[in-house]
């Protein structure tokens, strides 16, 4: 997508489109919602998502360990497109929920 404004992240070379997309609700059931639960989006819908985001030229995704099955998801739906976005992903926060 034509548009969406770039940023250097380190190296010049190294640039990042000031809107990224957050996958915690891709992986978590948390977040969701106002002030109540709401299941995490199915595996297809996941794929649709994390490939329409990269079809929008949104190229930084963030996700984190503690976000479940997001990492999993990331890896499953969009690693074969793996030169087209950076991947943030964050550590420190623990969860006792299993990462499924």
């Amino acid at each position: 997508m034509l548009g969406l404004e770039k940023r250097n992240l380190g190296k010049p070379n190294f640039r990042v489109t000031f809107l990224g997309f957050g996958a915690l609700e891709l992986g978590r059931n948390w977040g969701l919602g106002q002030g109540r639960e709401v299941e995490r989006p199915s595996e297809e819908v996941a794929g649709q998502v994390l490939n329409a985001v990269l079809d929008l030229g949104i190229n930084l995704i963030d996700t984190a360990s503690a976000y479940h099955a997001s990492e999993r998801r990331i890896g499953m739906f969009i690693a074969h497109r793996r030169e087209e976005y950076i991947l943030a992903s964050k550590c420190g926060e623990h969860s006792r929920e299993p990462h499924t």
